[in-house]
C-alpha cells in the first residue's frame, strides 16, 4: 500500500475507501437478496464476486477515461462482464408463477 503523507491525500484516500467499502457492501446484499430468493446459486463467495465486478467495472471505466469510448469498445467489456457474472451466480430460471384459474 502506499503511504500517502499530506493530510489531503490522505482524506481523498480516505474517501476513496469508504466509497468503495459502501459500493461493495450494497451489491453483496443485492447479491445476497437472490441467492435468498433462489434466484442465484453461486460459485464463489458473493461478496468476493462483488469485488471482482468492482475491479472489471474500474478498469472499463479507467481505459473509458484515459483514451475515451470509442478506443476500448466499452460495449464489448461490459457484455463480458455479464457473461462473467453470470458464470459465477449461476441464475436459476425462475418461472412467473400462472394462477390457478388459467391451469383448469
Amino acid at each position: 500500500m502506499i503511504k500517502m503523507t499530506r493530510s489531503r491525500d490522505n482524506a481523498r484516500h480516505k474517501l476513496l475507501l469508504k466509497r468503495y467499502e459502501q459500493g461493495i457492501a450494497r451489491f453483496t446484499e443485492l447479491l445476497q437478496i437472490g441467492v435468498e430468493r433462489g434466484e442465484f446459486s453461486p460459485m464463489m463467495d458473493i461478496e468476493d464476486i462483488s469485488k471482482l465486478a468492482a475491479s472489471f467495472q474500474e478498469g472499463i471505466m479507467t481505459h473509458s477515461i484515459s483514451v475515451g469510448l470509442e478506443k476500448p469498445n466499452t460495449k464489448m467489456p461490459f457484455q463480458a462482464l455479464i457473461e462473467y457474472l453470470k458464470s459465477l451466480l449461476q441464475p436459476v430460471l425462475v418461472k412467473k408463477a400462472v394462477p390457478e384459474e388459467e391451469l383448469q
